[in-house]
């Protein structure tokens, strides 16, 4: 029940704001999300949001705990994490916003990132102490979009 709470919270307050803003400084390529997969190298685990728009649209909102990452000796020895399937088969304009814990809701950019009608792959990752950036992969979607 409290996760429901939570992502209608969220729903209501951060993502209406966001409704259009991957189209504020031009036009957002069109591509197949893939996947979303939080990659965690924190000792400790993160409860993270994952909020997709396409235009004015939610289309997909989920959220979970990031397991944490192992490490020893200083040295990382296995990366923890968390990985959402966004249910997308088509192309779209999508923005792709990511919390972690009651951090800022983060735009994930994707200018100049994929081509249209790319396929991607977002890998958020959050860093030992909490720091966090983006990374991406471009593969993932199958030839027939589905």
């Amino acid at each position: 029940m409290r996760r429901r709470t939570v992502l209608s919270g969220i729903a209501s307050t951060s993502f209406p704001l966001l409704a259009g803003c991957s189209t504020l400084e031009g036009t957002a390529p069109s591509y197949r999300l893939a996947s979303v997969v939080v990659q965690n190298r924190d000792a400790e685990e993160h409860d993270v949001t994952v909020g997709v728009t396409e235009g004015d649209s939610l289309v997909f909102l989920d959220s979970g705990v990031a397991s944490a990452g192992e490490w020893s000796d200083g040295s990382l020895e296995r990366e923890g994490g968390l990985v959402f399937e966004p249910p997308l088969a088509e192309s779209g304009e999508y923005a792709v916003h990511v919390r972690v814990d009651d951090g800022p809701l983060r735009s994930v950019p994707t200018e100049g990132v994929v081509e249209d009608d790319g396929c991607l792959g977002v890998r958020p990752t959050v860093e030992r102490g909490g720091g966090s950036h983006f990374s991406y992969v471009y593969e993932g979607c199958a030839e027939n979009g589905a």
